[in-house]
């Protein structure tokens, strides 16, 4: 989610565990990354199968407190390279909690070496507003900055963006009828 607590499940997989009172055993790292652009892959010497750019560090997680910060090239995860986030899911997921890996890192041009200890996962993230239909059908990653009282302005000029997918812009279309749906009878808006 937008604080970073993206958790995922011993199989390595997204976590969707729908009670969220219950305290999670997950390990939790508390970063997001992305795939490294090619102009900085190149220009750093950077090769294809490791670097994962970080996108995002929660505040108070163990990526903060290791010091790890946005925009730092994670290279490694207990010297295994790495280059892609399922990647990063798949061996998170085989760790426990205290367990304490060493992350390769590149920040301006340098690699460096951090040891975090992994923590418990916070509760999941949820959206009271947000019915689960709406999330299921289009997935939380897209409601992250859609707001349920929004006017539509934000997805209207999406709709008029030439340089967007038809098939994208079907998608927007078809939420913002369900989010329209939703703000005149949230209770039977699903």
């Amino acid at each position: 989610d937008e604080n970073g607590n993206v958790t995922v499940t011993e199989e390595g997989g997204a976590s969707s565990n729908s009670d969220s009172s219950k305290p999670s055993s997950t390990p939790w790292l508390g970063l997001r990354v992305k795939e490294l652009p090619n102009v900085i892959r190149e220009q750093l010497d950077i090769p294809k199968n490791e670097g994962l750019q970080i996108e995002l560090v929660a505040k108070g997680s163990p990526a903060e407190k290791a010091g790890i910060t946005v925009n730092d090239l994670l290279l490694a995860l207990d010297g295994k390279s790495t280059s892609s986030s399922e990647e990063i899911s798949n061996r998170m997921g085989k760790m426990k909690v205290g367990d304490i890996p060493m992350l390769t890192l590149m920040r301006k041009g340098k690699r460096i070496e951090v040891a975090t200890k992994l923590e418990r996962a916070p509760k999941k993230a949820t959206h009271p507003k947000i019915p689960k239909s709406i999330i299921e059908a289009f997935g939380d990653n897209s409601l992250k900055s859609f707001q349920t009282n929004s006017t539509g302005k934000d997805l209207d000029s999406m709709l008029s963006n030439p340089e967007l997918p038809e098939s994208f812009k079907e998608q927007i279309r078809e939420m913002k009828k369900m989010m329209e749906r939703f703000q005149k009878d949230p209770m039977n808006g699903e």
